[in-house]
């Protein structure tokens, strides 16, 4: 209760509202007291009355809505890396699981999903050439190219390693395998390195898609992936459908 408060209004806002209100009780109660007790009402006896909590209320107040504000803000940060990939900034490989499992459990049973998994092309050789901090850079240009391609209602996450995975409600396999070449096309103009030596960026994308009422989650994922190893068989920097 108390920490949905400071959620809301702050350790400020909270200090305030809570002051003015311990004012307000500390006068009624004063003046009830001596109405019960036959005293009549005195303005000196109010201004104690309202006086009293002024004075203890905000430091009491404060101290422990600050407290509260600091957890909620450390429980806030554990949410974000729990939920999140640190280097990237999208979704992780379980907040992925979780948020697909939802928009297929709401999803109509009839509505086509897509789903796709990718990885990156020559990814050891990228490491084994420039080092790990090229590497993050490839991962993090993935990301964003992808991402700014997407609509609200897809979900885009890490999945660990330089594979990442997509899935797209209400979308039909004609939709999701344009989606798809869309994408390969913008990540084959990008490319990381150091200074004048760089290497062009590629992926290989497994793609699939179904009504939820046939599949679930994981059957969608193992026929991305099979899609997937297809493609890289293949020689990669290619879409593959199944």
């Amino acid at each position: 209760m108390f920490s949905d408060f400071v959620d809301r209004f702050g350790a400020i806002g909270s200090t305030v509202i809570l002051t003015f209100v311990s004012i307000i009780i500390s006068v009624v109660c004063s003046i009830l007291v001596r109405l019960v007790a036959g005293m009549p009402f005195t303005w000196p006896a109010s201004m104690i009355a309202a006086i009293v909590p002024l004075l203890i209320a905000p430091p009491l107040v404060f101290s422990g809505a600050s407290a509260v504000e600091e957890l909620l803000e450390t429980r806030s940060k554990l949410e974000l890396i729990a939920n999140f990939d640190t280097l990237t900034g999208v979704p992780s490989r379980a907040h992925f699981i979780h948020l697909a499992e939802e928009a297929l459990m709401e999803a109509p049973e009839a509505e086509p999903v897509g789903l796709a998994i990718f990885d990156i092309d020559r990814f050891k050789l990228i490491n084994d050439t420039y080092g790990h901090l090229v590497v993050d850079e490839a991962l993090q240009l993935i990301a964003r190219t992808v991402s700014v391609q997407l609509r609200e209602s897809d979900i885009f996450g890490r999945f660990g390693g330089d594979e990442f995975i997509l899935l797209m409600p209400n979308t039909s396999s004609n939709e999701i395998q344009s989606m798809c070449h869309l994408l390969l096309t913008h990540i084959q103009t990008l490319s990381v390195g150091i200074k004048d030596v760089r290497t062009r960026l590629s992926i290989t994308m497994g793609v699939t898609s179904a009504v939820p009422a046939a599949v679930n989650l994981n059957d969608l994922i193992a026929r991305a992936d099979s899609a997937l190893l297809h493609a890289k068989r293949q020689g990669g920097g290619r879409v593959r459908y199944i």
